[in-house]
């Protein structure tokens, strides 16, 4: 995934943070709503959310928020996304109980996760998310 700008506050249950920074990431902006959609979910249960998209060259998206949304195992895997700004806001809750030494949510780990800016207010905290 590579992203302009990445705004992590979600609490989690143990976090690993390896985005790697990277000044060549191009400042994406999406000037045109022409030929885009939205998918909007609310008040809803889900056990896997997939964003499949066909073509060569992945995904261009203007702008990714992740609200108020509660996991506890799988994981969320982003590859060949390109997007100008991904914020996980802080009514995000992200863990499985093993507590704060044990990483319930990983970010960049797999080295694949580059950014222009990070701005990481991660708070770890013992939660169980069911």
């Amino acid at each position: 995934m590579t992203v302009g700008t990445v705004t992590l506050a979600p609490r989690t249950d143990g976090h690993t943070q390896a985005i790697i920074l990277d000044s060549q990431v191009s400042n994406l902006i999406v000037d045109s709503d022409r030929g885009t959609g939205t998918f909007v979910a609310a008040d809803s249960v889900v056990d896997k959310i997939v964003i499949d998209l066909n073509g060569d060259s992945g995904a261009y998206i203007g702008e990714i928020i992740i609200d108020d949304v509660d996991a506890s195992v799988g994981s969320w895997d982003w590859d060949y996304v390109t997007a100008g700004t991904l914020v996980i806001e802080s009514n995000v809750q992200i863990g499985d109980g093993s507590g704060i030494d044990s990483a319930s949510a990983l970010f960049g780990v797999n080295g694949d996760f580059k950014a222009r800016v990070v701005n990481d207010s991660i708070v770890d905290t013992p939660l169980n998310v069911r």
